[in-house]
């Protein structure tokens, strides 16, 4: 209640004074700064204070239960965030609420609102809250960093990036800092600088306060005080620090650890160019429209090459234009558009270890350059300026590379493309086509008398095709693309164009060049290719040629035959079954060819088996196809009928063949004579070892024979019964396996000696008496001259 009497007055009404507001010790409530509103950065404590008071009633304060408070943060009419508070008993309260961090709010004004949301009890409806609308905080969302753009160098050439940039003795360093802030600069920052690695120090210079971006020339450094006592070249680092109105430190300004730029201080050295360097790539003496060209040349300076202020190629020395200019230290390139279809594009590669760089200028002349330039013959230079003036080390006239513009294109068909298989070969102007195939005839676009595809044509060049057929004619037309080529898809109908077809291709007129066009032949192929294996060939392979087998083979075809070589294949073959990793395959190449017949022929090493065998044969078969793509037919043609060639077996095939022992049944001490029949049954003439072997393996004698094809030999050994019982008697040739001797046991001679000799003596003369008998027998019945048949 205040007054008294008629005067008396009584209120439940609540109001909030005093709201104030801090942020990073500054008075966002301030509005006397120049400033205000002031820069919060995000995620930045904001400290708000007030009182709560009876409305009108000073120092008169409700209790802390009477109420509730909330401090709320708006951005326009959108709530961001809320706190709750309480007041002590003298009607304070002191809290705090945070900045919102968001990039996309940067710049924003925000509102902190404090507003009462109960007086009294939960079911009071008479008390209200009659803030003034003018208790309020305003700030602006500050939450982007400055950034330093970059920095540059006040050179003598013109501003040029400062790191890496080489300055001469003679004039203080003067940088130039490009820096932005989306909400304001500070009123000054801090240039920190190192020279030549003295330790770093830091200059404050001032800045615009509140712009949102400047350009601030920095105070000048002694470029003497750079290098090193008794150094003639030395280096400065530097980088930027600071702080935005909000608060926000400075990014992109570089650190001690990793410094923004680095200058260099040092003398002037002489830049040089090898003339022998430069060179350009003129097709004789020509330079041809829409290709690229390059035009390359070695540059030696110990200042860098980025030094150089400006390196100028001007194609055409005498007369303005065709002109290429290129600032190293930015790589910026700028040309004469009139001149060039595209921007050049220019390269430097350092060499090692020293400051010499191999540079190129890649370059496309327009089409219409003629009509500007003329066809004469054209000098081109090469010049260089640093610090605004020209450099000694350029070459004002390049007679020994002048070159006048090439005129003229050629359009040619380079493919006929078949689409289905079988597809056939476009060889010579001619294709051989199956009816109803489908093609695809691709030209090219030359430089007129030069094999070179013509690029960047002007736009919408054009050409057509004829395809003018015995029956019935077409025209296509269609459009060159930036390489010179262009591709169009044809049907070939027998019904509408026949089975001759002229193929006729022109290019359009382009504006100052001459032109001229081509034509081809389609052949509808109805025939098929046979194959004939000429005689004497693949009819028998000796076992030792196998590596090198003449091939004789011939292909006829009604129509017409390509040039590509065939495919001989084959397996080897072993009783019946095919012999496993013997497979084989080449190419044979075409050796002579008339108007419908092929002959192929080839030395081949069919020496593909690991197994050979004695007896084994070989399967042969060919593949191939006429200019059309028909298959080949005929034997020899497949798998299933292939061509079967005998392997005749070459090889030196020494064996044993009788042996006959005298006595056979040996008597201890009696000499045993063996003789054995050798004969070579291979196709080869050799040399053997046959050696006489005891029961243990012993060589008990060895002779060497020379054994030619189809002749027997008959050897005698003649050895001593040495022992009672089986003498284990062997004959081995070579490395074969032993033969045994047909001998029976030797035995010990036990009977009286005289009685042997009779009985042998009796022996001898009945064998005389039945031999004679036999005699007189076989003269009778040849003096008969009877007749007898096979079973008499």
């Amino acid at each position: 209640v205040s007054g008294s009497a008629q005067h008396a007055a009584s209120t439940n009404d609540l109001e909030i004074i005093t709201l104030r507001g801090w942020a990073n010790n500054r008075s966002l409530h301030d509005q006397s700064n120049p400033l205000w509103p002031l820069n919060v950065m995000g995620n930045e404590d904001i400290t708000v204070t007030g009182e709560v008071r009876y409305s009108g009633l000073a120092g008169i304060n409700p209790l802390p239960q009477d109420l509730d408070l909330e401090i709320t943060l708006f951005d326009g009419d959108a709530e961001f965030a809320n706190t709750t508070t309480s007041l002590d008993y003298n009607g304070l309260f002191n809290t705090t609420i945070t900045s919102p961090n968001s990039e996309q709010l940067s710049g924003n004004e925000l509102t902190i609102v404090a507003k009462i949301v109960r007086i009294g009890p939960e079911d009071t409806s008479t008390a209200l809250d009659v803030t003034s609308l003018s208790q309020e905080i305003r700030f602006i969302l500050d939450s982007k960093n400055a950034e330093v753009i970059y920095l540059e160098i006040n050179a003598p050439g013109g501003n040029q990036l400062a790191n890496g940039h080489v300055w001469h003795p003679g004039q203080d360093i003067p940088l130039q800092l490009h820096i932005t802030d989306d909400n304001g600069l500070p009123a000054k920052m801090e240039l920190y600088y190192n020279r030549s690695g003295r330790g770093w120090e830091s200059i404050e210079f001032l800045t615009p306060i509140g712009a949102n971006s400047a350009v601030i020339d920095l105070p000048l450094i002694d470029e003497s005080s750079v290098p090193l006592l008794n150094e003639e070249k030395g280096w400065i680092d530097v980088f930027i620090e600071g702080n935005d109105l909000a608060g926000n430190p400075i990014i992109g300004g570089g650190d001690m650890d990793e410094a923004y730029a680095r200058v260099y201080v040092q003398p002037r050295y002489a830049t040089w160019i090898d003339g022998q360097s430069i060179g350009v790539d003129r097709v004789d003496d020509y330079l041809l429209p829409g290709n690229t060209h390059r035009f390359n040349f070695t540059i030696s300076d110990d200042n860098g090459i980025e030094s150089i202020d400006l390196i100028r190629l001007d194609l055409i020395n005498d007369m303005n234009g065709c002109e290429i200019e290129w600032t190293p230290w930015s790589n910026e390139i700028t040309h004469d558009v009139g001149c060039f279809i595209k921007p050049p594009k220019i390269q430097s590669l350092k060499r090692w270890q020293v400051n010499t760089w191999d540079v190129s200028i890649d370059f496309e002349l327009r089409w219409d350059l003629e009509y500007d330039i003329g066809s004469e013959q054209h000098i081109p230079s090469l010049k260089m300026w640093d610090e605004n003036a020209p450099l000694g080390a350029g070459f004002t006239s390049i007679d020994l590379h002048s070159w006048s513009i090439h005129n003229g294109v050629d359009l040619r068909i380079v493919d006929i493309e078949d689409k289905i298989p079988p597809r056939g070969n476009f060889t010579d102007g001619i294709i051989y086509l199956h009816p109803q195939d489908i093609v695809d005839i691709n030209v090219l676009v030359l430089h007129k008398g030069y094999d070179i595809p013509a690029h960047n044509l002007p736009f919408s060049t054009s050409y057509t095709i004829q395809l003018i057929g015995d029956v019935g004619s077409k025209e296509i037309s269609d459009l060159i693309n930036q390489n010179g080529v262009s591709s169009n898809r044809v049907v070939i109908h027998s019904e509408l164009y026949g089975t001759q077809i002229r193929v006729i291709a022109d290019l359009d007129p382009i504006s100052g060049h001459s032109q001229t066009g081509d034509s081809a032949d389609i052949v509808i192929d109805n025939s098929t290719p046979t194959i004939t294996i000429s005689s004497g060939y693949l009819v028998s392979i000796d076992s030792d040629s196998l590596d090198e087998v003449p091939i004789e083979v011939s292909i006829t075809d009604d129509h017409g035959l390509n040039s590509e070589p065939i495919t001989m294949n084959w397996v080897f073959i072993h009783q019946g079954r095919l012999v496993e990793d013997s497979e084989g395959s080449t190419s044979i190449p075409i050796q002579f060819k008339s108007v419908r017949t092929n002959l192929y022929s080839a030395i081949v090493n069919m020496n593909t088996s690991s197994q050979l065998q004695k007896s084994d044969s070989i399967i042969v078969w060919f593949d191939g196809a006429d200019a059309s793509g028909r298959a080949i037919e005929g034997t020899g043609t497949s798998v299933v009928d292939p061509v079967n060639t005998f392997i005749r077996w070459m090889a030196y095939e020494p064996v044993i063949g009788d042996i006959v022992t005298t006595p056979y049944r040996p008597y201890v001490g009696d000499i045993i004579v063996i003789e054995c029949v050798l004969s070579n049954i291979g196709l080869l003439d050799g040399y053997s070892n046959i050696s006489l072997l005891d029961g243990n393996g012993k060589v008990l004698e060895q002779v060497n024979y020379s054994l030619p094809t189809g002749i027997n030999l008959i050897h005698t050994f003649e050895i001593e019964a040495w022992k009672e019982g089986d003498l284990g008697l062997k004959v081995q040739i070579g490395n074969a396996e032993p033969v045994p001797i047909p001998i029976s046991n030797v035995q010990v001679d036990s009977g009286d000696s005289s009685n042997s000799q009779v009985a042998t003596l009796g022996l001898a003369i009945l064998s005389v008496f039945i031999a004679g008998l036999v005699l007189i027998t076989a003269n009778i019945r040849r003096n008969q001259n009877l007749t007898f048949d096979e079973e008499e």
